[in-house]
């Protein structure tokens, strides 16, 4: 059986899959094959998130393997016949936090049990990983050595505070806190500086040359500068011991000591590495109320977004060389990182990033999730070993995201490393959507409901659905009596916004970016319209030059098209009539505060 949904972009044949049948989305198109779940109900065919913390649980509950105790494999090479997936050290404290981290806010997100025993095999072993010393250790195995590398605590960082913040373990706090301590006892604190020579630490040597890893004292990139992201948020939700005098230490020596970011900000090399720096500085400026760190943050952020070769719509170059125009591609982990960094600018008095936030979560944010595997080959057979698995791969992954696409591609033109997913990024890529999808929409009991980007949502305070990009409409159920606020895009011209009740003219006030509409009572619907039309920029990205069609926020076709799987593939979009589908609306109990 084939069945193509054009809103997910799936087309394969493998829908008789009982796993995959849970995950796709129940649309129109599917209503004569399968029965509706309960409590599905029709919404805009606009993008949906909640459906993709679905797909995406797919893949990171099944690329796993169960000979070695759940580890995760960190390869995949599509491009194959048949596909691998296979295993690299980064398998373990990175890759297996950042899974956990996943399906915990893809669950939040979902109410989904898809993969919930692998969750807490995965979650075991986590744990299992750390030893006596509170540091998290590889295994010794024909791809790892049994160190304790900086990359991967940073990370173990990320999964346990989220883990912490969920609630289900009574013991995680004791894990964070034996982490962060022997982190500050084994870092360089010279000049109240805090940082990490060099990326590898050994329960026998500590921080040797002769015990690898990188010896660059400048390099934020596996040593400390992602390290205060996840500190900043241990300490916004009540963190102890050490972690505030760690961030700051190793802020101190980013900001004011290394050569990592030019007097412009400007910099070379690994983009995520640098960007997951950047986001734990203005994050951190965030926590300690320190307006420095947040203008720091906010020049950085700037000229990655503008100056480095980047796109406008999400899509952010991997390696900035001197040949950086020469196959260019894009992690997933840096553009959840952009995500993450506008956000936080937006909440904290730069409120023009909410279109910047929209313009990544609508387009290659969502375009690079694994959602059609009909054009991966998987003819031939080969039999798993120690290292790599064949079985079945390509299934397994859908719903992953891109290690290296291209602006216009799934799989970027980069010779080297065409056709590999880095599954970092499948576990950075639903952490995207969570923060997104959280921060859509706000209540505060003082100030009222707000809605900050126009994404189908369904909370416990509101109801937001959207027609964009098909036409420019926002509907809205409220479900307490406030004020509301909601963010007007910025191409909006603003004398041509329109809100009704009931086909009944309602007053509104401009409020810089927002309009506000006073005293809405429970219960009661608005719809908000403006004109929407399609507009055409170039844009030279990587090097290459672009035409892209947007209609609102929204990329509906990028010329040059992708050669290998192209991405964009979006002429459904163009329809000037909103189309409807069935979905599932999830609202959880508490939500964890992710940014």
């Amino acid at each position: 059986m084939t069945i193509q949904d054009p809103n997910l972009g799936i087309t394969n044949s493998t829908l008789d899959d009982e796993f995959l049948v849970d995950s796709l989305r129940y649309d129109s198109t599917l209503q004569e094959v399968y029965k509706l779940p309960i409590g599905a109900k029709s919404e805009p065919a606009s993008i949906d998130l909640e459906e993709r913390a679905r797909l995406a649980l797919n893949h990171l509950s099944r690329n796993l393997d169960a000979a070695r105790e759940h580890l995760p494999y960190f390869w995949t090479h599509l491009t194959k016949n048949p596909p691998e997936a296979r295993h690299e050290a980064y398998d373990f404290g990175d890759v297996t936090a950042r899974y956990v981290d996943a399906m915990i806010l893809s669950r939040q997100m979902t109410g989904s049990t898809i993969g919930e025993e692998q969750e807490v095999l995965l979650k075991r072993l986590m744990l299992s990983l750390f030893g006596n010393d509170g540091l998290s250790y590889r295994k010794s195995t024909p791809f790892s050595s049994p160190d304790a590398v900086m990359f991967d605590q940073s990370s173990v960082l990320i999964g346990l505070v989220t883990w912490l913040q969920e609630g289900s373990h009574p013991d995680i706090k004791d894990y964070l806190d034996r982490h962060v301590n022997q982190l500050w006892h084994i870092a360089d604190k010279t000049k109240d500086l805090c940082r990490f020579p060099i990326n590898t630490y050994t329960k026998t040597a500590g921080f040797s040359a002769g015990s690898g890893g990188m010896v660059d004292q400048d390099a934020p990139y596996f040593t400390a500068g992602r390290f205060v992201f996840p500190l900043a948020r241990y300490l916004e939700i009540g963190g102890t011991g050490k972690a505030e005098a760690l961030a700051v230490g190793i802020t101190k020596w980013i900001t004011q000591e290394s050569k990592v970011f030019d007097i412009d900000f400007s910099f070379t090399d690994h983009m995520h590495s640098h960007t997951s720096t950047i986001i734990g500085v203005l994050k951190l400026g965030v926590v300690l109320n320190d307006d420095s760190l947040i203008a720091w943050g906010k020049s950085a952020f700037d000229w990655v977004q503008n100056s480095s070769g980047s796109s406008t719509f999400g899509w952010y170059i991997e390696d900035i060389w001197q040949n950086w125009k020469v196959g260019a591609d894009c992690e997933t982990c840096s553009v959840v990182d952009m995500l993450e960094m506008a956000v936080i600018l937006s909440e904290n008095g730069y409120p023009e990033y909410w279109d910047t936030v929209e313009k990544i979560t609508r387009n290659h944010l969502v375009e690079s999730q694994l959602t059609d595997i009909g054009w991966i080959e998987w003819t031939k057979k080969l039999a798993d070993n120690s290292v790599s698995s064949f079985e079945n791969v390509a299934i397994r992954v859908l719903g992953g995201f891109a290690g290296w696409s291209g602006p216009n591609d799934f799989v970027a033109n980069n010779l080297v490393r065409r056709g590999n997913l880095m599954n970092c990024c499948s576990g950075a890529g639903p952490r995207g959507l969570y923060i997104a999808w959280e921060h859509a929409v706000s209540y505060v009991k003082e100030t009222g409901v707000t809605v900050n980007l126009a994404i189908n949502r369904s909370a416990s305070f509101a109801e937001v659905r959207v027609s964009e990009p098909f036409e420019g409409k926002i509907e809205i159920l409220m479900r307490v009596r406030a004020d509301l606020w909601v963010r007007i895009p910025g191409w909006v011209q603003r004398e041509k916004i329109v809100v009704r009740q009931n086909e009944q003219s309602v007053s509104f006030e401009q409020k810089g970016r927002f309009i506000l509409i006073r005293d809405i009572g429970q219960g009661i619907k608005l719809d908000i319209t403006y004109p929407i039309s399609e507009i055409g920029s170039h844009e030279t990205i990587g090097g290459r030059d672009y035409e892209v069609t947007w209609r609102g926020n929204t990329v509906v076709a990028i010329n040059p098209e992708g050669k290998n799987h192209p991405l964009y593939q979006r002429a459904y979009m163009r329809s000037k009539k909103t189309p409807e589908r069935y979905a599932l609306f999830h609202q959880p109990n508490n939500e964890i505060r992710y940014w």
